[in-house]
């Protein structure tokens, strides 16, 4: 999480530095902390660390929950009952959870 802020801050400044390069001609470190505005800067990266978690994880957990639906449609079940194949899984894969 560190490496990730320090990443963007560091990302931000060399944008500024280049911006800086364009218009003037030349930039220097410290000017290329001082123009950017942080609170923009802060919510573009909270928006960015969202809309990344909202696409994977819910990505990786169907990808992992449908893992066996190829094999029920190739076996010649149709595709809406792969998905009964969730809950088949979920029996096999957490026996202790039926033992409560």
């Amino acid at each position: 999480m560190l490496t990730t802020l320090i990443t963007w801050v560091l990302t931000f400044a060399m944008v500024r530095g280049a911006i800086d390069v364009v218009d003037t001609g030349r930039t220097n470190l410290g000017a290329m902390f001082t123009r950017i505005n942080w609170g923009q800067a802060i919510l573009v990266v909270i928006a960015t660390t969202v809309g990344l978690i909202l696409c994977v994880v819910p990505g990786t957990v169907i990808t992992f929950l449908l893992s066996y639906t190829n094999v029920a449609v190739v076996d010649g079940a149709p595709a809406i009952d792969a998905f009964y194949l969730i809950h088949a899984c979920r029996r096999v894969l957490l026996p202790l959870d039926n033992q409560r």
